[in-house]
């Protein structure tokens, strides 16, 4: 709330009239808390929310990074999309017709828990093969920690001097330098990303989907991307649909949050 209050006071000469919060998770207006996010469930929004004069908008981060794309940037006219976010969780949101799709209904997008392999590992919440397994940033990150730990040859030890010291950016150092424990790892996690646009493709009416997130920064990553969702696409039409890669920067969640700021404030109330 400090932090809050500085930044308002720092930027008052902006006349600000709105405040737009982008959440890692779901905002539950009953119980007034972040849902579906474990790590912030002892954030006491209710009370921050008390304590601000101006509206305040909340939701979903990546929905509103959604809205950024919709409203504050030049690449998009209007058409629907899907945005693809991947971090050490995965959401995917989508903007049909002009507006976020099935935001009142929190299990939408959650694509994370999407079961890829059947028969494959155990995910967290308690089913098997669950796209989390193959593309969260933490699950990465802990299978280089075990080819780490057990290979007889990896560049991860002349990159890290330990274990704990692994993080993306290492992965994919790794993997540029062909280590190949590292190159099955990400393999893997493409073609399970390949599998899962495909299938959100055939449940959304859309001819773009951004993709956003540390692991799609790297040319070659997306190279191998392409080539799998190009035989795997039920129609062979890769070309229909418009890819893009989001430069994943950690300002991105706060675009967002502007961007639902002036819509809930500016537009949606017009409307």
């Amino acid at each position: 709330m400090e932090e809050l209050n500085h930044f308002l006071k720092q930027h008052a000469a902006y006349d600000i009239q709105a405040v737009g919060i982008a959440l890692p998770g779901h905002f539950d207006e009953t119980y007034q808390q972040i849902a579906s996010n474990s790590d912030w469930s002892g954030f006491d929004l209710e009370d921050l929310l008390s304590r601000i004069s101006f509206p305040v908008f909340l939701e979903n981060n990546v929905h509103c990074m959604s809205l950024y794309e919709h409203l504050l940037t030049s690449e998009n006219h209007g058409e629907n999309f899907i945005f693809f976010h991947a971090v050490k969780g995965i959401f995917s949101s989508s903007m049909y017709r002009g507006n976020l799709y099935g935001v009142s209904n929190f299990s939408l997008g959650e694509v994370g828990h999407t079961i890829i392999h059947p028969d494959g590992e155990r995910c967290e919440c308690g089913r098997r093969g669950c796209l989390q397994n193959y593309l969260g940033g933490m699950n990465i990150i802990n299978k280089a920690k075990v080819i780490y730990r057990s290979a007889q040859s990896t560049y991860l030890t002349s990159l890290v001097a330990d274990s704990n010291d692994i993080t993306l950016d290492t992965v994919i150092e790794a993997y540029r330098l062909g280590d190949s424990g590292i190159v099955q790892i990400i393999k893997d996690a493409m073609r399970a990303v390949a599998i899962t646009l495909n299938n959100l493709t055939m449940l959304v009416d859309t001819n773009k989907i951004y993709l956003h997130g540390p692991l799609f920064n790297n040319d070659i990553m997306n190279v191998i991307l392409k080539e799998y969702l190009s035989y795997q696409n039920l129609y062979g039409g890769l070309g229909e649909i418009d890819f893009q890669m989001k430069p994943y920067q950690p300002i991105n969640g706060a675009k967002g949050a502007c961007a639902l700021a002036i819509h809930q404030h500016l537009i949606w109330s017009e409307v």
